[in-house]
């Protein structure tokens, strides 16, 4: 791991910490795992070669930042799922922080591809009962390709099939 994903990974916990203790409203908090936990994945990761990995809940990018590390260094790559646009915002701040060399793993695609995203959205529905959940369903799958990082393509063909 370079210095420079240290620094932010380090800038992370605090951000993370400090807003958590300030904040009362669950889903303002970043809910960040633990360095330990952090390090458990990349080890991991490492271990089983996971190459494709589907992170849900991309929160401020911490645990993204672990994941997509370690990834990186087998050949493989992140693709991290966030409901909430404050987080998506948070984390994209985050990743488009990060120097040039530093992001070589993270590519961050802002676009969606609106036809798959809809078409998953509507196939992933469909098993939901209340319209309140499907919405929910509808507005998670069109965030989903806000974040794409890495060349993880796959889960763009799965929806294409749909």
């Amino acid at each position: 791991m370079n210095n420079e994903l240290e620094q932010l990974l380090a800038e992370l916990e605090q951000f993370g910490s400090g807003n958590d203790s300030a904040t009362t409203e669950r889903s303002r908090k970043m809910l960040n795992i633990t360095r330990d936990t952090g390090e458990f994945l990349s080890v991991l990761v490492r271990a089983i070669v996971a190459r494709r990995i589907l992170e849900i809940g991309t929160s401020n990018g911490y645990s993204t930042l672990w994941l997509a590390s370690a990834a990186h260094a087998i050949g493989g790559a992140v693709t991290t799922i966030e409901f909430s646009d404050y987080k998506i915002a948070l984390a994209t701040k985050n990743f488009d922080n990060m120097s040039e060399k530093a992001r070589e793993f993270c590519v961050v695609h802002k676009g969606a591809d609106v036809e798959h995203t809809e078409r998953a959205a509507t196939a992933i529905a469909e098993s939901v009962i209340s319209d309140e959940d499907q919405e929910k369903v509808r507005r998670m799958c069109r965030n989903m390709a806000g974040f794409k990082l890495g060349k993880f393509d796959s889960i763009y063909d799965e929806y294409a099939s749909l």
